[in-house]
């Protein structure tokens, strides 16, 4: 009979305390194992630890119902009218305002206005009434060489050039009524469209008008890309409407029906047509397709405030207009969705009717 003791049982929790220690060690594999993604998912993406960061500060919202200005991205070169030296002149700019010029003047006496660049970027159509009424004159880019090309007894005003700068359209009243007329770029062979009457149209001339004191004008014109229409707006049937007429045959129809619609301005490119409508009693600009599909305003009213006047640029991207949402009216740039509006001329006159070329 063996009477050794028999072994101590192990203790009840020993494979306890291996499973425990099993258990651990996992959870600090898979702790490593997310630390090391989210070190490569930083590494990978250093901007989103950033913006988490950023949405932590107070968001500011704009008073204003236009884009913040940011950096300008246009080209060319834009001319324009402005009292700042007494009396309307014609200046030049750079299309992100620097450079600002001055090409005509009077000596504070006369007005000059309406300026419109050649296709080329070498000469100024624009009107003056040095010689008593007005008158079209060219000039080149650089002020010189100013040359009369209408002289009546009556007004002309308006001129624009047509795509392959050969001819010049522009509105006159030398037959009784405010009509669209053409002739070529020299001055020569001038002759008025049949059926084109204006009707009870304001025109302005260098000074304020009494509705607003603004510089605005209800009239414009502009040629379609193929030099073969002409877009102007009438109020011959009672309102603004705005049409397009062939040259060639006279043919035409309206663009427009419901609003008050006025100043239609062709891109470059043919696609688009800028104008200004009368929405809350203010002048706002809108935007429609070359056939007067998808009309749609681009500006919108703020305080009792206008814009007007649109200019495109070159790339048929972005538009010059004024406005006097500062207290005057001043000179601004904006894409052609209504996007990122910003102010390219800042003094105490007034600046108005830009001219965009490249």
């Amino acid at each position: 009979m063996n009477n050794k003791p028999a072994p101590e049982a192990p203790p009840k929790f020993a494979k306890s305390r291996l499973g425990l220690r099993t258990i651990l060690g996992l959870v600090l594999i898979e702790v490593i194992f997310c630390l090391l993604i989210f070190v490569a998912y930083r590494l990978s993406h250093p901007t989103s630890i950033g913006s988490v960061i950023s949405t932590s500060q107070p968001k500011v919202t704009p008073l204003k119902t236009y884009s913040p200005m940011p950096p300008i991205q246009a080209f060319g070169r834009i001319a324009f009218v402005s009292n700042r030296d007494g009396n309307p002149e014609i200046y030049v700019m750079n299309a992100d305002g620097t450079g600002q010029t001055r090409l005509t003047n009077s000596d504070g006496k006369l007005n000059n206005d309406f300026p419109a660049w050649s296709p080329d970027g070498q000469k100024i159509a624009f009107v003056s009434d040095r010689d008593e009424n007005a008158e079209i004159y060219v000039m080149d880019a650089d002020g010189n060489q100013q040359t009369q090309l209408t002289n009546d007894k009556v007004g002309d005003f308006h001129p624009t050039w047509s795509p392959d700068g050969e001819k010049i359209a522009f509105v006159s009243e030398r037959d009784g009524n405010y009509q669209l007329c053409m002739m070529s770029s020299d001055g020569s062979n001038q002759t008025c469209l049949k059926n084109t009457e204006l009707g009870d149209v304001y025109i302005n001339l260098g000074m304020p008008n009494g509705m607003d004191s603004t510089h605005f004008d209800e009239i414009g014109i502009s040629w379609s890309v193929d030099g073969r229409k002409l877009f102007y707006n009438s109020r011959r049937s009672g309102t603004s409407k705005i049409y397009m007429v062939d040259v060639t045959t006279g043919d035409q129809f309206d663009l427009t029906e419901i609003s008050y619609d006025f100043d239609p301005q062709s891109s470059l490119d043919g696609q688009k047509i800028a104008f200004c409508a009368i929405p809350n009693s203010t002048y706002q600009i809108s935007i429609m397709g070359s056939d007067g599909s998808n009309q749609r305003p681009i500006t919108k009213w703020q305080d009792k405030t206008n814009s007007y006047a649109p200019a495109w640029s070159p790339d048929s991207q972005k538009l010059a207009f004024v406005t006097n949402r500062d207290g005057n009216e001043e000179i601004y740039v904006m894409n052609a969705d209504g996007g990122y509006q910003t102010r390219l001329t800042d003094n105490q006159a007034d600046d108005w009717n830009p001219s965009w070329t490249k």
